[in-house]
């Protein structure tokens, strides 16, 4: 069996010629870029001093046809979870007795599913 010997390539000039000629180009394209936008003429916005604000459109008969968002009950359950760290944690009821603690009469019926 004999041993044979890869040759080592030369590669790696390749790759840092081509490296330094993308960093020349970039840096060559970034300053001609800012040559000519610096020669660009700039019009400036100048902002109003005076503040005008229009009462006119809080009187807007459109207003009238929105309709506000429906009110959120407050939910019968604790939120959150208890902290393991502090012994009698306000939210330790376990989900059980959160659960046996609802009024039948404020959970609707649409979303109640009884699995026989």
């Amino acid at each position: 069996m004999a041993i044979t010997f890869e040759e080592k390539s030369n590669n790696s000039r390749a790759i840092v010629i081509i490296l330094v000629m993308v960093v020349a180009l970039s840096a060559g394209g970034f300053f001609l870029w800012k040559l000519y936008a610096d020669s660009l003429p700039v019009d400036m916005i100048t902002p109003s001093t005076e503040g005008n604000l229009d009462d006119a459109v809080l009187n807007d008969p459109r207003l009238d046809a929105l309709e506000l968002f429906p009110q959120v009950p407050p939910t019968a359950m604790p939120s959150g979870k208890s902290n393991p760290f502090v012994e009698g944690s306000s939210t330790s009821t376990s989900t059980a007795e959160a659960v046996d603690s609802i009024p039948v009469d404020s959970v609707p019926a649409d979303t109640v599913s009884v699995n026989p």
